[in-house]
């Protein structure tokens, strides 16, 4: 709320520059794996409906190599 006053309402709209490590994961990297997220587990032929933290990752170990196209 400080935040909001202090710098106004139209501050709060856009991200300023954050302390600590920078983004580490390219645009493509990212628009992969939101992609990937966004799909229902079973269209990519596994058995679960809804992803877990655990098989997205798991998923996406074993075949983004291949979706990338740099095996």
């Amino acid at each position: 709320m400080n935040r909001a006053l202090a710098l106004g309402i139209d501050s709060l709209m856009h991200d300023t520059r954050r302390l600590g490590k920078s983004r580490s994961l390219s645009d493509l990297t990212t628009s992969y794996l939101i992609g990937i997220a966004c799909i229902k587990p079973s269209d990519l032929s596994q058995r679960s409906k809804m992803w877990t933290n655990r098989s997205l990752t798991e998923y996406i170990r074993e075949n983004a190599l291949e979706e990338y196209d740099l095996v």
